[in-house]
């Protein structure tokens, strides 16, 4: 278990660690192909960072069968079959320190997946990763004001969904929405990466601040300021669009463009609201 900084050692008749854990092994690299990525679509250089996360999530979830102690030059598991499980307190400890190890790998991992040809068209990036406008643990759980820990995300991933799409008929348009979500930063024209980038942080500024006031037991000053700070960045969101209509065509050729840009009345003889 090469996350672990201590050697493992196992008296005569015990059972070695990699034993014991195996089932939530298993369990761990099939959590992986259902939530991160199938491991078939992996680089060569991806598999560390693939192994670190499987070994996390293996070792959190064994964490409470195991004996740890956390001494001041890092984690030992007492490997012996004829203790009792940690106590409370040295798993909580210990799982705290795996998950926040498992979710900042897979934070710097993302980025690499998001740029594989057909990694877009995976279960995990269609269900959790390009979901929303959000694409790290980082970022959404800092969203939806949950905490940094895996349990947290696809609560958060619902809601923040949840308020895009329904400002989308009304603000962003679900075209230009789908844009946004699936745009492979980095593999486009800087121009056209750039203008994205200001129309997902306009999405982003206004989600989060809805969300706050959801969850904050705010004063009207506050209220007032997060309903400006939403008030702006849908003023910001719809000159974009208005000012880039190449980069932003799916905005001007929605429903929703038709809201801030109403046709013309024509008053035509072969109308029955026509008028002298």
């Amino acid at each position: 278990m090469k996350i672990i900084p201590n050697t493992i050692c196992e008296g005569i008749g015990e059972t070695p660690l990699e034993v014991r854990i195996e089932p939530w092994m298993q369990e761990a690299r099939q959590w992986f192909c259902r939530e991160i990525s199938p491991e078939e679509l992996l680089s060569e250089q991806m598999l560390p960072s693939a192994d670190t996360i499987i070994q996390c999530r293996a070792l959190w979830n064994a964490a409470p069968a195991l004996d740890v102690t956390l001494h001041p030059n890092g984690l030992a598991v007492v490997n012996t079959d004829s203790l009792v499980p940690a106590s409370a307190e040295r798993s909580a400890e210990f799982r705290k320190s795996i998950m926040k190890l498992m979710m900042d790998t897979i934070t710097n991992l993302l980025p690499q997946l998001h740029k594989i040809p057909g990694w877009s068209k995976s279960n995990p990036a269609i269900k959790i990763w390009r979901a929303t406008v959000y694409r790290t643990p980082q970022d959404i759980c800092t969203a939806a004001l949950l905490p940094y820990e895996w349990d947290s995300i696809h609560t958060a991933v619902a809601t923040i969904s949840s308020i895009e799409d329904n400002n989308a008929a009304t603000v962003w348009s679900p075209e230009m929405l789908a844009v946004i979500r699936n745009f492979d930063y980095g593999n486009d024209d800087l121009m056209r990466t750039r203008i994205i980038l200001q129309l997902r942080n306009c999405i982003r500024t206004a989600v989060s601040s809805i969300i706050q006031g959801i969850h904050m037991a705010a004063s009207a000053s506050t209220i007032q300021r997060l309903d400006n700070k939403i008030a702006h960045a849908i003023e910001q969101y719809i000159n974009i669009c208005r000012d880039n209509p190449d980069i932003c065509h799916a905005w001007h050729h929605s429903k929703t463009a038709r809201l801030y840009n109403p046709t013309p009345f024509r008053n035509k003889k072969d109308s029955s609201a026509y008028f002298f």
